[in-house]
């Protein structure tokens, strides 16, 4: 009598980049006489040669090792599909500023240590060059923080602060002059 023949498939799973391997499974199908996994002398185990750095694609979940008295195994590859990570953008809010105050740099960041860029919404108040804000008028723009994301990585939502900026104090001081009564001005 010859032994009945198990297929056990790696079960597909997916994670994000940078995340760990999750716990890889197998399925054995074609078990006869209304046996179960419990007769197995010892499971088939999967494995893959992603890492947690692998970039997003499609890595074999290879299964292997079954032992079984009454079983021999075909062995199916499942499949891990590693997708882009998600990230975020850490974007403090601004400070109020006042016409003629000095340009001031933005700090910004990503969860995933990508460069974060910068825009203003409004240059007759402020305008950004690379993470540094200079200030050109009085009023209100919103300063966009947007991180696109590369290989690796999705975009990240793109983060908004308010730039105040008010008007400069002016002071406005008569000159002294003098005169004798009774003179014309």
């Amino acid at each position: 009598v010859n032994k009945a023949t198990l297929t056990a498939t790696g079960d597909n799973v997916s994670r994000a980049y940078g995340e760990a391997n999750p716990l890889f499974t197998v399925t054995c199908t074609g078990f006869v006489n209304g046996e179960t996994a419990a007769v197995l002398d010892t499971a088939p185990a999967a494995t893959t040669d992603a890492t947690q750095e692998s970039v997003p694609g499609a890595y074999a979940i290879v299964p292997a090792g079954g032992v079984a008295d009454n079983y021999d195994f075909a062995y199916v590859n499942g499949t891990l599909t590693v997708t882009k990570a998600d990230q975020t953008i850490d974007f403090a809010e601004l400070p109020a500023k006042t016409y003629g105050d000095s340009p001031f740099d933005l700090s910004g960041t990503a969860s995933s240590d990508l460069a974060v860029s910068y825009a203003s919404s409004d240059l007759q108040v402020a305008t950004v060059s690379g993470s540094t804000v200079t200030i050109v008028g009085a009023g209100t723009a919103t300063i966009t923080a947007s991180q696109a994301g590369d290989g690796n990585w999705n975009p990240a939502p793109d983060a908004a602060r308010t730039l105040a900026v008010s008007r400069a104090p002016l002071t406005i001081t008569a000159g002294n002059a003098s005169r004798r009564v009774g003179q014309p001005n």
